[in-house]
């Protein structure tokens, strides 16, 4: 059995599948249930016997947080995720602490806020269902000292501010398009070099007073073959033989949801084909097939 992987991507996806018990690329590792950044501090954890999944809100360094949104980026849509402090289970006094600190905290943000009011009111909701959640998952009694935004009046205040949250929210979406289309170029240049196997990197950053700002990635989730694997531009591995037995079932017309396909299960197939958090088009399976004359 593997356990070693060649990257952080492929190992986030190995776990959230739940295929096997242990596995490791660089400074992520899973054990079981969990997933840990430098191979002790937890970022996630399975809830044992159910489809939910208790996942770090914060993180203590930017590795961390790169690890983060890897995992993030791994986790299936059909499983529920309840973002908290601490996610080894017990913490349930800190937890609950934590989500009542954030939710007041969106609160006391709302008052000064003079655009956006409706972001901070949804983040503030958000944390309130999440606090609920997580008391009803465990069991626990869930406090009443935190403050609800959603009255009539802070809902007559987002109404207020909602012109003008729109013409921001349009400008934004203007300036990030024209960026978008100055750098589809590059991008395409990029997913076709990836496609080709000349480099492993899926995405472009620009950075702005040093900082990244923005990354735009590819048009769509994408195959290649490499090192006797099919691997997805999202970083998942499988056998190329068992890819193989996939498509074969797929010309012929037959069910495969609920087919292996390496460390991951089809979900279904229906316009795209889901597989672990994996949508990926007919178009792109057509092309892939052709191209390696499956």
């Amino acid at each position: 059995m593997k356990t070693v992987f060649s990257n952080h991507s492929e190992v986030c996806h190995v776990w959230a599948s739940q295929a096997q018990e242990t596995g490791k690329a660089g400074n992520i590792s899973f054990k079981g249930t969990e997933i840990l950044s430098y191979h002790w501090w937890i970022m996630a954890k399975f809830i044992i016997g159910t489809n939910v999944i208790l996942a770090r809100n914060w993180s203590y360094s930017n590795s961390t947080s790169k690890h983060l949104t890897r995992v993030h980026g791994a986790i299936p849509g059909h499983y529920e995720v309840i973002y908290c402090e601490n996610p080894d289970g017990y913490s349930h006094r800190s937890n609950i602490e934590n989500y009542v600190q954030r939710i007041n905290s969106y609160a006391s943000a709302f008052k000064t806020a003079r655009t956006y009011k409706q972001r901070i009111f949804n983040e503030n909701q958000c944390e309130i269902s999440q606090l609920k959640r997580y008391c009803e998952i465990f069991n626990v009694q869930c406090p009443s000292g935190y403050i609800d935004l959603n009255t009539t009046y802070n809902l007559g205040l987002i109404e207020s501010a909602k012109v003008r949250a729109e013409e921001l929210e349009k400008i934004r979406t203007e300036k990030f398009e024209q960026l978008r289309q100055s750098i589809a170029s590059e991008v395409e240049k990029l997913e076709n070099n990836w496609i080709e196997g000349i480099t492993n990197e899926t995405y472009i950053s620009l950075r702005k007073k040093g900082r990244y700002y923005d990354n735009f990635g590819f048009s769509q989730t994408r195959l290649r073959i490499k090192n006797e694997q099919v691997e997805t531009s999202r970083g998942a591995k499988v056998p190329i033989e068992s890819a193989k037995i996939l498509w074969r079932m797929i010309q012929a017309g037959r069910d495969v949801k609920g087919y292996q396909v390496g460390y991951y299960t089809v979900i279904s197939l229906n316009g795209v084909l889901k597989i672990g958090c994996h949508e990926i088009t007919r178009e792109e399976i057509k092309r892939f097939t052709e191209k390696y004359q499956w």
